[in-house]
């Protein structure tokens, strides 16, 4: 998913979901179940979190906002593009030796990928990239987050499903939902 207009080698070391599109309390008005009905809150909250990677998977790009670190090897140069979409924000740019490196000068986010902009070329090997992805809190667009919700219905009880009965066929609402939203990738 990550690349930079050089082939330098990458490797995603971590990609850390910290805040996800939807809550409890709306999974189960979606599902309509009591809020005091707890017995499947873990169940649910791991569906939400199925839910938001299948979405994700679909979409080629981050919905949970998401802390990521990328290392790059035998990095040098005084920008790099990163193709990930639904950027936030650079958290740190470090070396082998934890020690911050360069001024980010800009960073440009785009439909799916982002640019970091250095004051000057810089050198690393390795060069650590931290940064966020996906939405805020409270940012995700709902017609993402009914998607999410229709898939947590499919995955929680069938008789609630997208499926259609004729012949058990997918009636594709999720795809059709999330399609405007996919990564562009040439």
């Amino acid at each position: 998913m990550y690349s930079f207009l050089s082939n330098l080698p990458i490797d995603q070391l971590t990609k850390t979901r910290e805040v996800y599109p939807l809550s409890l309390n709306v999974v189960k008005r979606h599902l309509r179940l009591d809020n005091d009905f707890t017995d499947d809150d873990d169940y649910l909250m791991d569906l939400i979190s199925a839910a938001t990677q299948m979405a994700e998977n679909y979409m080629g790009k981050a919905i949970a906002k998401t802390l990521n670190v990328l290392r790059v090897d035998d990095f040098s140069g005084d920008w790099a593009r990163i193709m990930e979409g639904n950027f936030l924000s650079v958290v740190s740019v470090k070396d082998s030796n934890d020690v911050s490196i360069g001024t980010i000068k800009q960073t440009s986010s785009h439909y799916d990928y982002f640019t970091i902009q250095w004051t000057t070329s810089i050198a690393a090997d390795p060069l650590y990239i931290t940064f966020y992805t996906g939405y805020n809190e409270n940012e995700t667009p709902e017609i993402i987050k009914q998607a999410i919700l229709t898939k947590i219905g499919d995955l929680y009880d069938n008789s609630r499903t997208s499926m259609l009965y004729s012949g058990l066929q997918d009636s594709k609402v999720f795809e059709t939902i999330l399609n405007s939203y996919q990564a562009i990738r040439f």
